[in-house]
């Protein structure tokens, strides 16, 4: 029987763009809610929005538990999906990703 792979730490960056009058209402602290209890595997998650005229970055960074980085990129573009919705966000509004391991510093190499 193959061994369970170990799950590793990973901190998600991801930024969608909306139309402004979409995110007025949303409120942060549900979003902010939605992504934190949305999964077993989120160690900690913080919705941020990013003022840009007529067009916003709505957004969130997460701590995840996952085995590869590419389980918590699934995991987390859908948590983020989901928890802005109600402003309509979706998949093909992704303006931005980061990943990294979440021991390393964003500053060194």
């Amino acid at each position: 029987m193959p061994s369970p792979r170990r799950e590793k730490r990973w901190e998600i960056l991801l930024s969608y763009q909306v139309l402004q009058a979409a995110v007025i209402t949303l409120p942060l602290d549900d979003v902010n809610r939605r992504l934190a209890f949305g999964h077993a595997n989120v160690l900690d998650a913080h919705a941020h929005l990013e003022d840009g005229g007529a067009y916003r970055a709505a957004g969130a960074t997460l701590l995840l538990a996952a085995a590869t980085p590419w389980d918590a990129v699934r995991t987390a573009m859908a948590l983020t999906t989901a928890a802005y919705g109600e402003a309509g966000v979706g998949l093909e509004d992704l303006r931005e990703l980061t990943v990294r391991p979440a021991h390393r510093d964003p500053r060194g190499p």
